[in-house]
This record gives structure tokens, sequence and C-alpha cells, in this order.
């Protein structure tokens, strides 16, 4: 009974725990998604997007406990390779996603190019545009592939960390340009992830693979995808889900705004063409391989 007392205040002053069945983890793509492929800007209000996917941010102690976010590259592990001019093996991921002064970045699940090039086949040196389009194509179906592969792995392992009870959330963000969009769509049918937000590429995105369309929601779906075009509306979209609260979507929204064009990482140059400029391009006959990566020149009839 002497120790009653003291226990019951010192326990009073202990910071609340949080929900303990609920446990959610974010996936993030970088490329188009986050920051414009190749080095540009940084699209307005996406690291706190997926920043606030990662809890009840309005519940100090779920801020606190909420996992870090987990980088899906197409890229391999090597140090000095890049995802956007953002060095994911050194310190650029963490640069990236920081929120507030927080690094909110845990790790990066990384791809196996040369799965990739052997998927090519003979299309590894395409001179035809017939064998471009399958070329890419094929290139993004590796992505695709090994993107489910390095959630399933993830999540088989973070099932035996979990304590039973737990209830695991996963949740993907990505672009419909160049693989993700399929990926979330496999991975939803097999229950592997719980939701999906896919950001849709435009014209003036840079871009590596212009042969391989952009995934369409009519062709690529699932109750759990969402496709958004900003961030704003992808904050919306997951308010009416659930999944931000009604003061979060308004960070997200406010972030947007105050980020406007977005920070610069502009370090590729005229190697990352954009679609429309692409297209330009191919119109004037420029080869598509050489289409793909600068601006051809000029064609005089």
């Amino acid at each position: 009974i002497f120790f009653r007392g003291p226990f019951l205040y010192y326990a009073a002053l202990m910071p609340p725990k949080p929900d303990p069945s609920r446990h959610r983890h974010v996936f993030t793509d970088v490329d188009n998604t986050l920051i414009e492929y190749g080095g540009g800007k940084v699209y307005p209000g996406g690291v706190r997007f997926v920043h606030e996917l990662r809890a009840d941010m309005d519940d100090p102690a779920a801020a606190r406990c909420a996992p870090k976010v987990t980088v899906l590259s197409a890229r391999p592990g090597i140090k000095g390779v890049t995802d956007s001019g953002v060095p994911i093996v050194t310190d650029g991921a963490q640069k990236l996603l920081t929120v507030d002064g927080k690094c909110i970045y845990g790790e990066t699940l990384h791809g196996k190019p040369h799965k990739a090039l052997r998927a090519m086949g003979r299309d590894i040196f395409p001179i035809r545009s017939e064998a471009v389009a399958r070329c890419d194509q094929k290139v993004c179906n590796e992505f695709t592939r090994q993107k489910v592969e390095n959630v399933k792995k993830w999540k088989e392992k973070a099932a035996k960390r979990l304590l039973p009870g737990i209830n695991l959330e996963l949740v993907l963000v990505g672009d419909n340009g160049e693989g993700d969009a399929e990926a979330a769509q496999r991975l939803l049918v097999d229950g592997d992830i719980q939701w999906a937000f896919i950001r849709r590429v435009k014209g003036t995105d840079r871009g590596l693979f212009h042969e391989k369309q952009p995934s369409q929601p009519a062709l690529v779906h699932h109750e759990a995808l969402h496709y958004f075009e900003d961030y704003a509306e992808a904050a919306h979209i997951a308010c009416l889900q659930g999944l931000l609260s009604d003061a979060a979507h308004a960070r997200v929204v406010a972030a947007a705004q105050e980020e406007g064009a977005g920070a610069k990482f502009q370090l590729a140059g005229l190697l990352f063409t954009t679609k429309e400029k692409y297209d330009e391009s191919r119109q004037r006959s420029v080869p598509a391989l050489l289409a793909g990566y600068v601006d051809g020149p000029e064609q005089t009839p």
C-alpha cells in the first residue's frame, strides 16, 4: 500500500502507448513519384503525404513509434548508383525523406538490373521502333516482378518479428509510368498490401522508357488502388479511406501549396527527355533509340 501512491503517480507521467493492434508501413517509389525522373523538381506535398500515411500523426504516441519509410528502387545496391540524382546508398534518401527536420527514411529494397537485361533478350540492342517498344515493356515488367518479390520477402520477414494479434497494414505509393501500378495490383490481389496510391505521369514528366505506355485505370485496377493527379488529391482520397485525419489532410495540402514548384535536384540535363519532346522527336523521324535519351536534331526537308 505504501508504494501504491508513488507508483500511480509515476505511471500517470508516462506517455500513452499507441494502439498495439495496428502496425502500418509505407513503401514508396522515388522516380516520377516523389521527384522528377533523372533529377528535377520534388513534387509538392509528396514527402509530407508519405509521412502522414505512416501512422496517426495527431497522436503523439503513434507518431513517435511510426515505422520509417521503405524505398522501392529498380537500381542495384551499389555505392554511387542513384535514384533521380538522390544517392540512396549514402545520405540522399535521408535528405529527401525529411519532414520537420526529422528523417523518415528507413531502408531501400534494391532491384537487380542484370535480370532486366536478361529479360530484354534479343531486343537489348533495338534498332526498329517495335523492338524499342518490346524492350521498354520487358524492362518495366521486370521492375514490376522485382518490386512484388521485394515486398513479399519484406512482409514475410516482418511477420516473423511481430507479436501475435498485430495487424500489419501496408501502403504502396508509386506512379503509373514504369510498372508500379501493375506491382500494386498484384500485391493487392494477393493480399500482401492493403492500399496503393499511384501518381498519373504526364507528358511533361521526364522519363526513360517512353514506349511503355502509362498504366490505365481501366486495365490496371483494384478497389484499393487509387490514381491521383497531385498530392492534394491523394491526401483527399486517403482521408476518405480513413488513412488520414482531417488535420493530416490539411497538412499535406498546406505543404503542397507552400512547396509550389518544388526544390530542384537538376543533374541529368537532356539525358532524360519528357514524353512530349520524345513524341515530337519521333514525329521528326528521329530514331526511337535516340529520341528516348536526347532531343533529336531538327530534320530538314
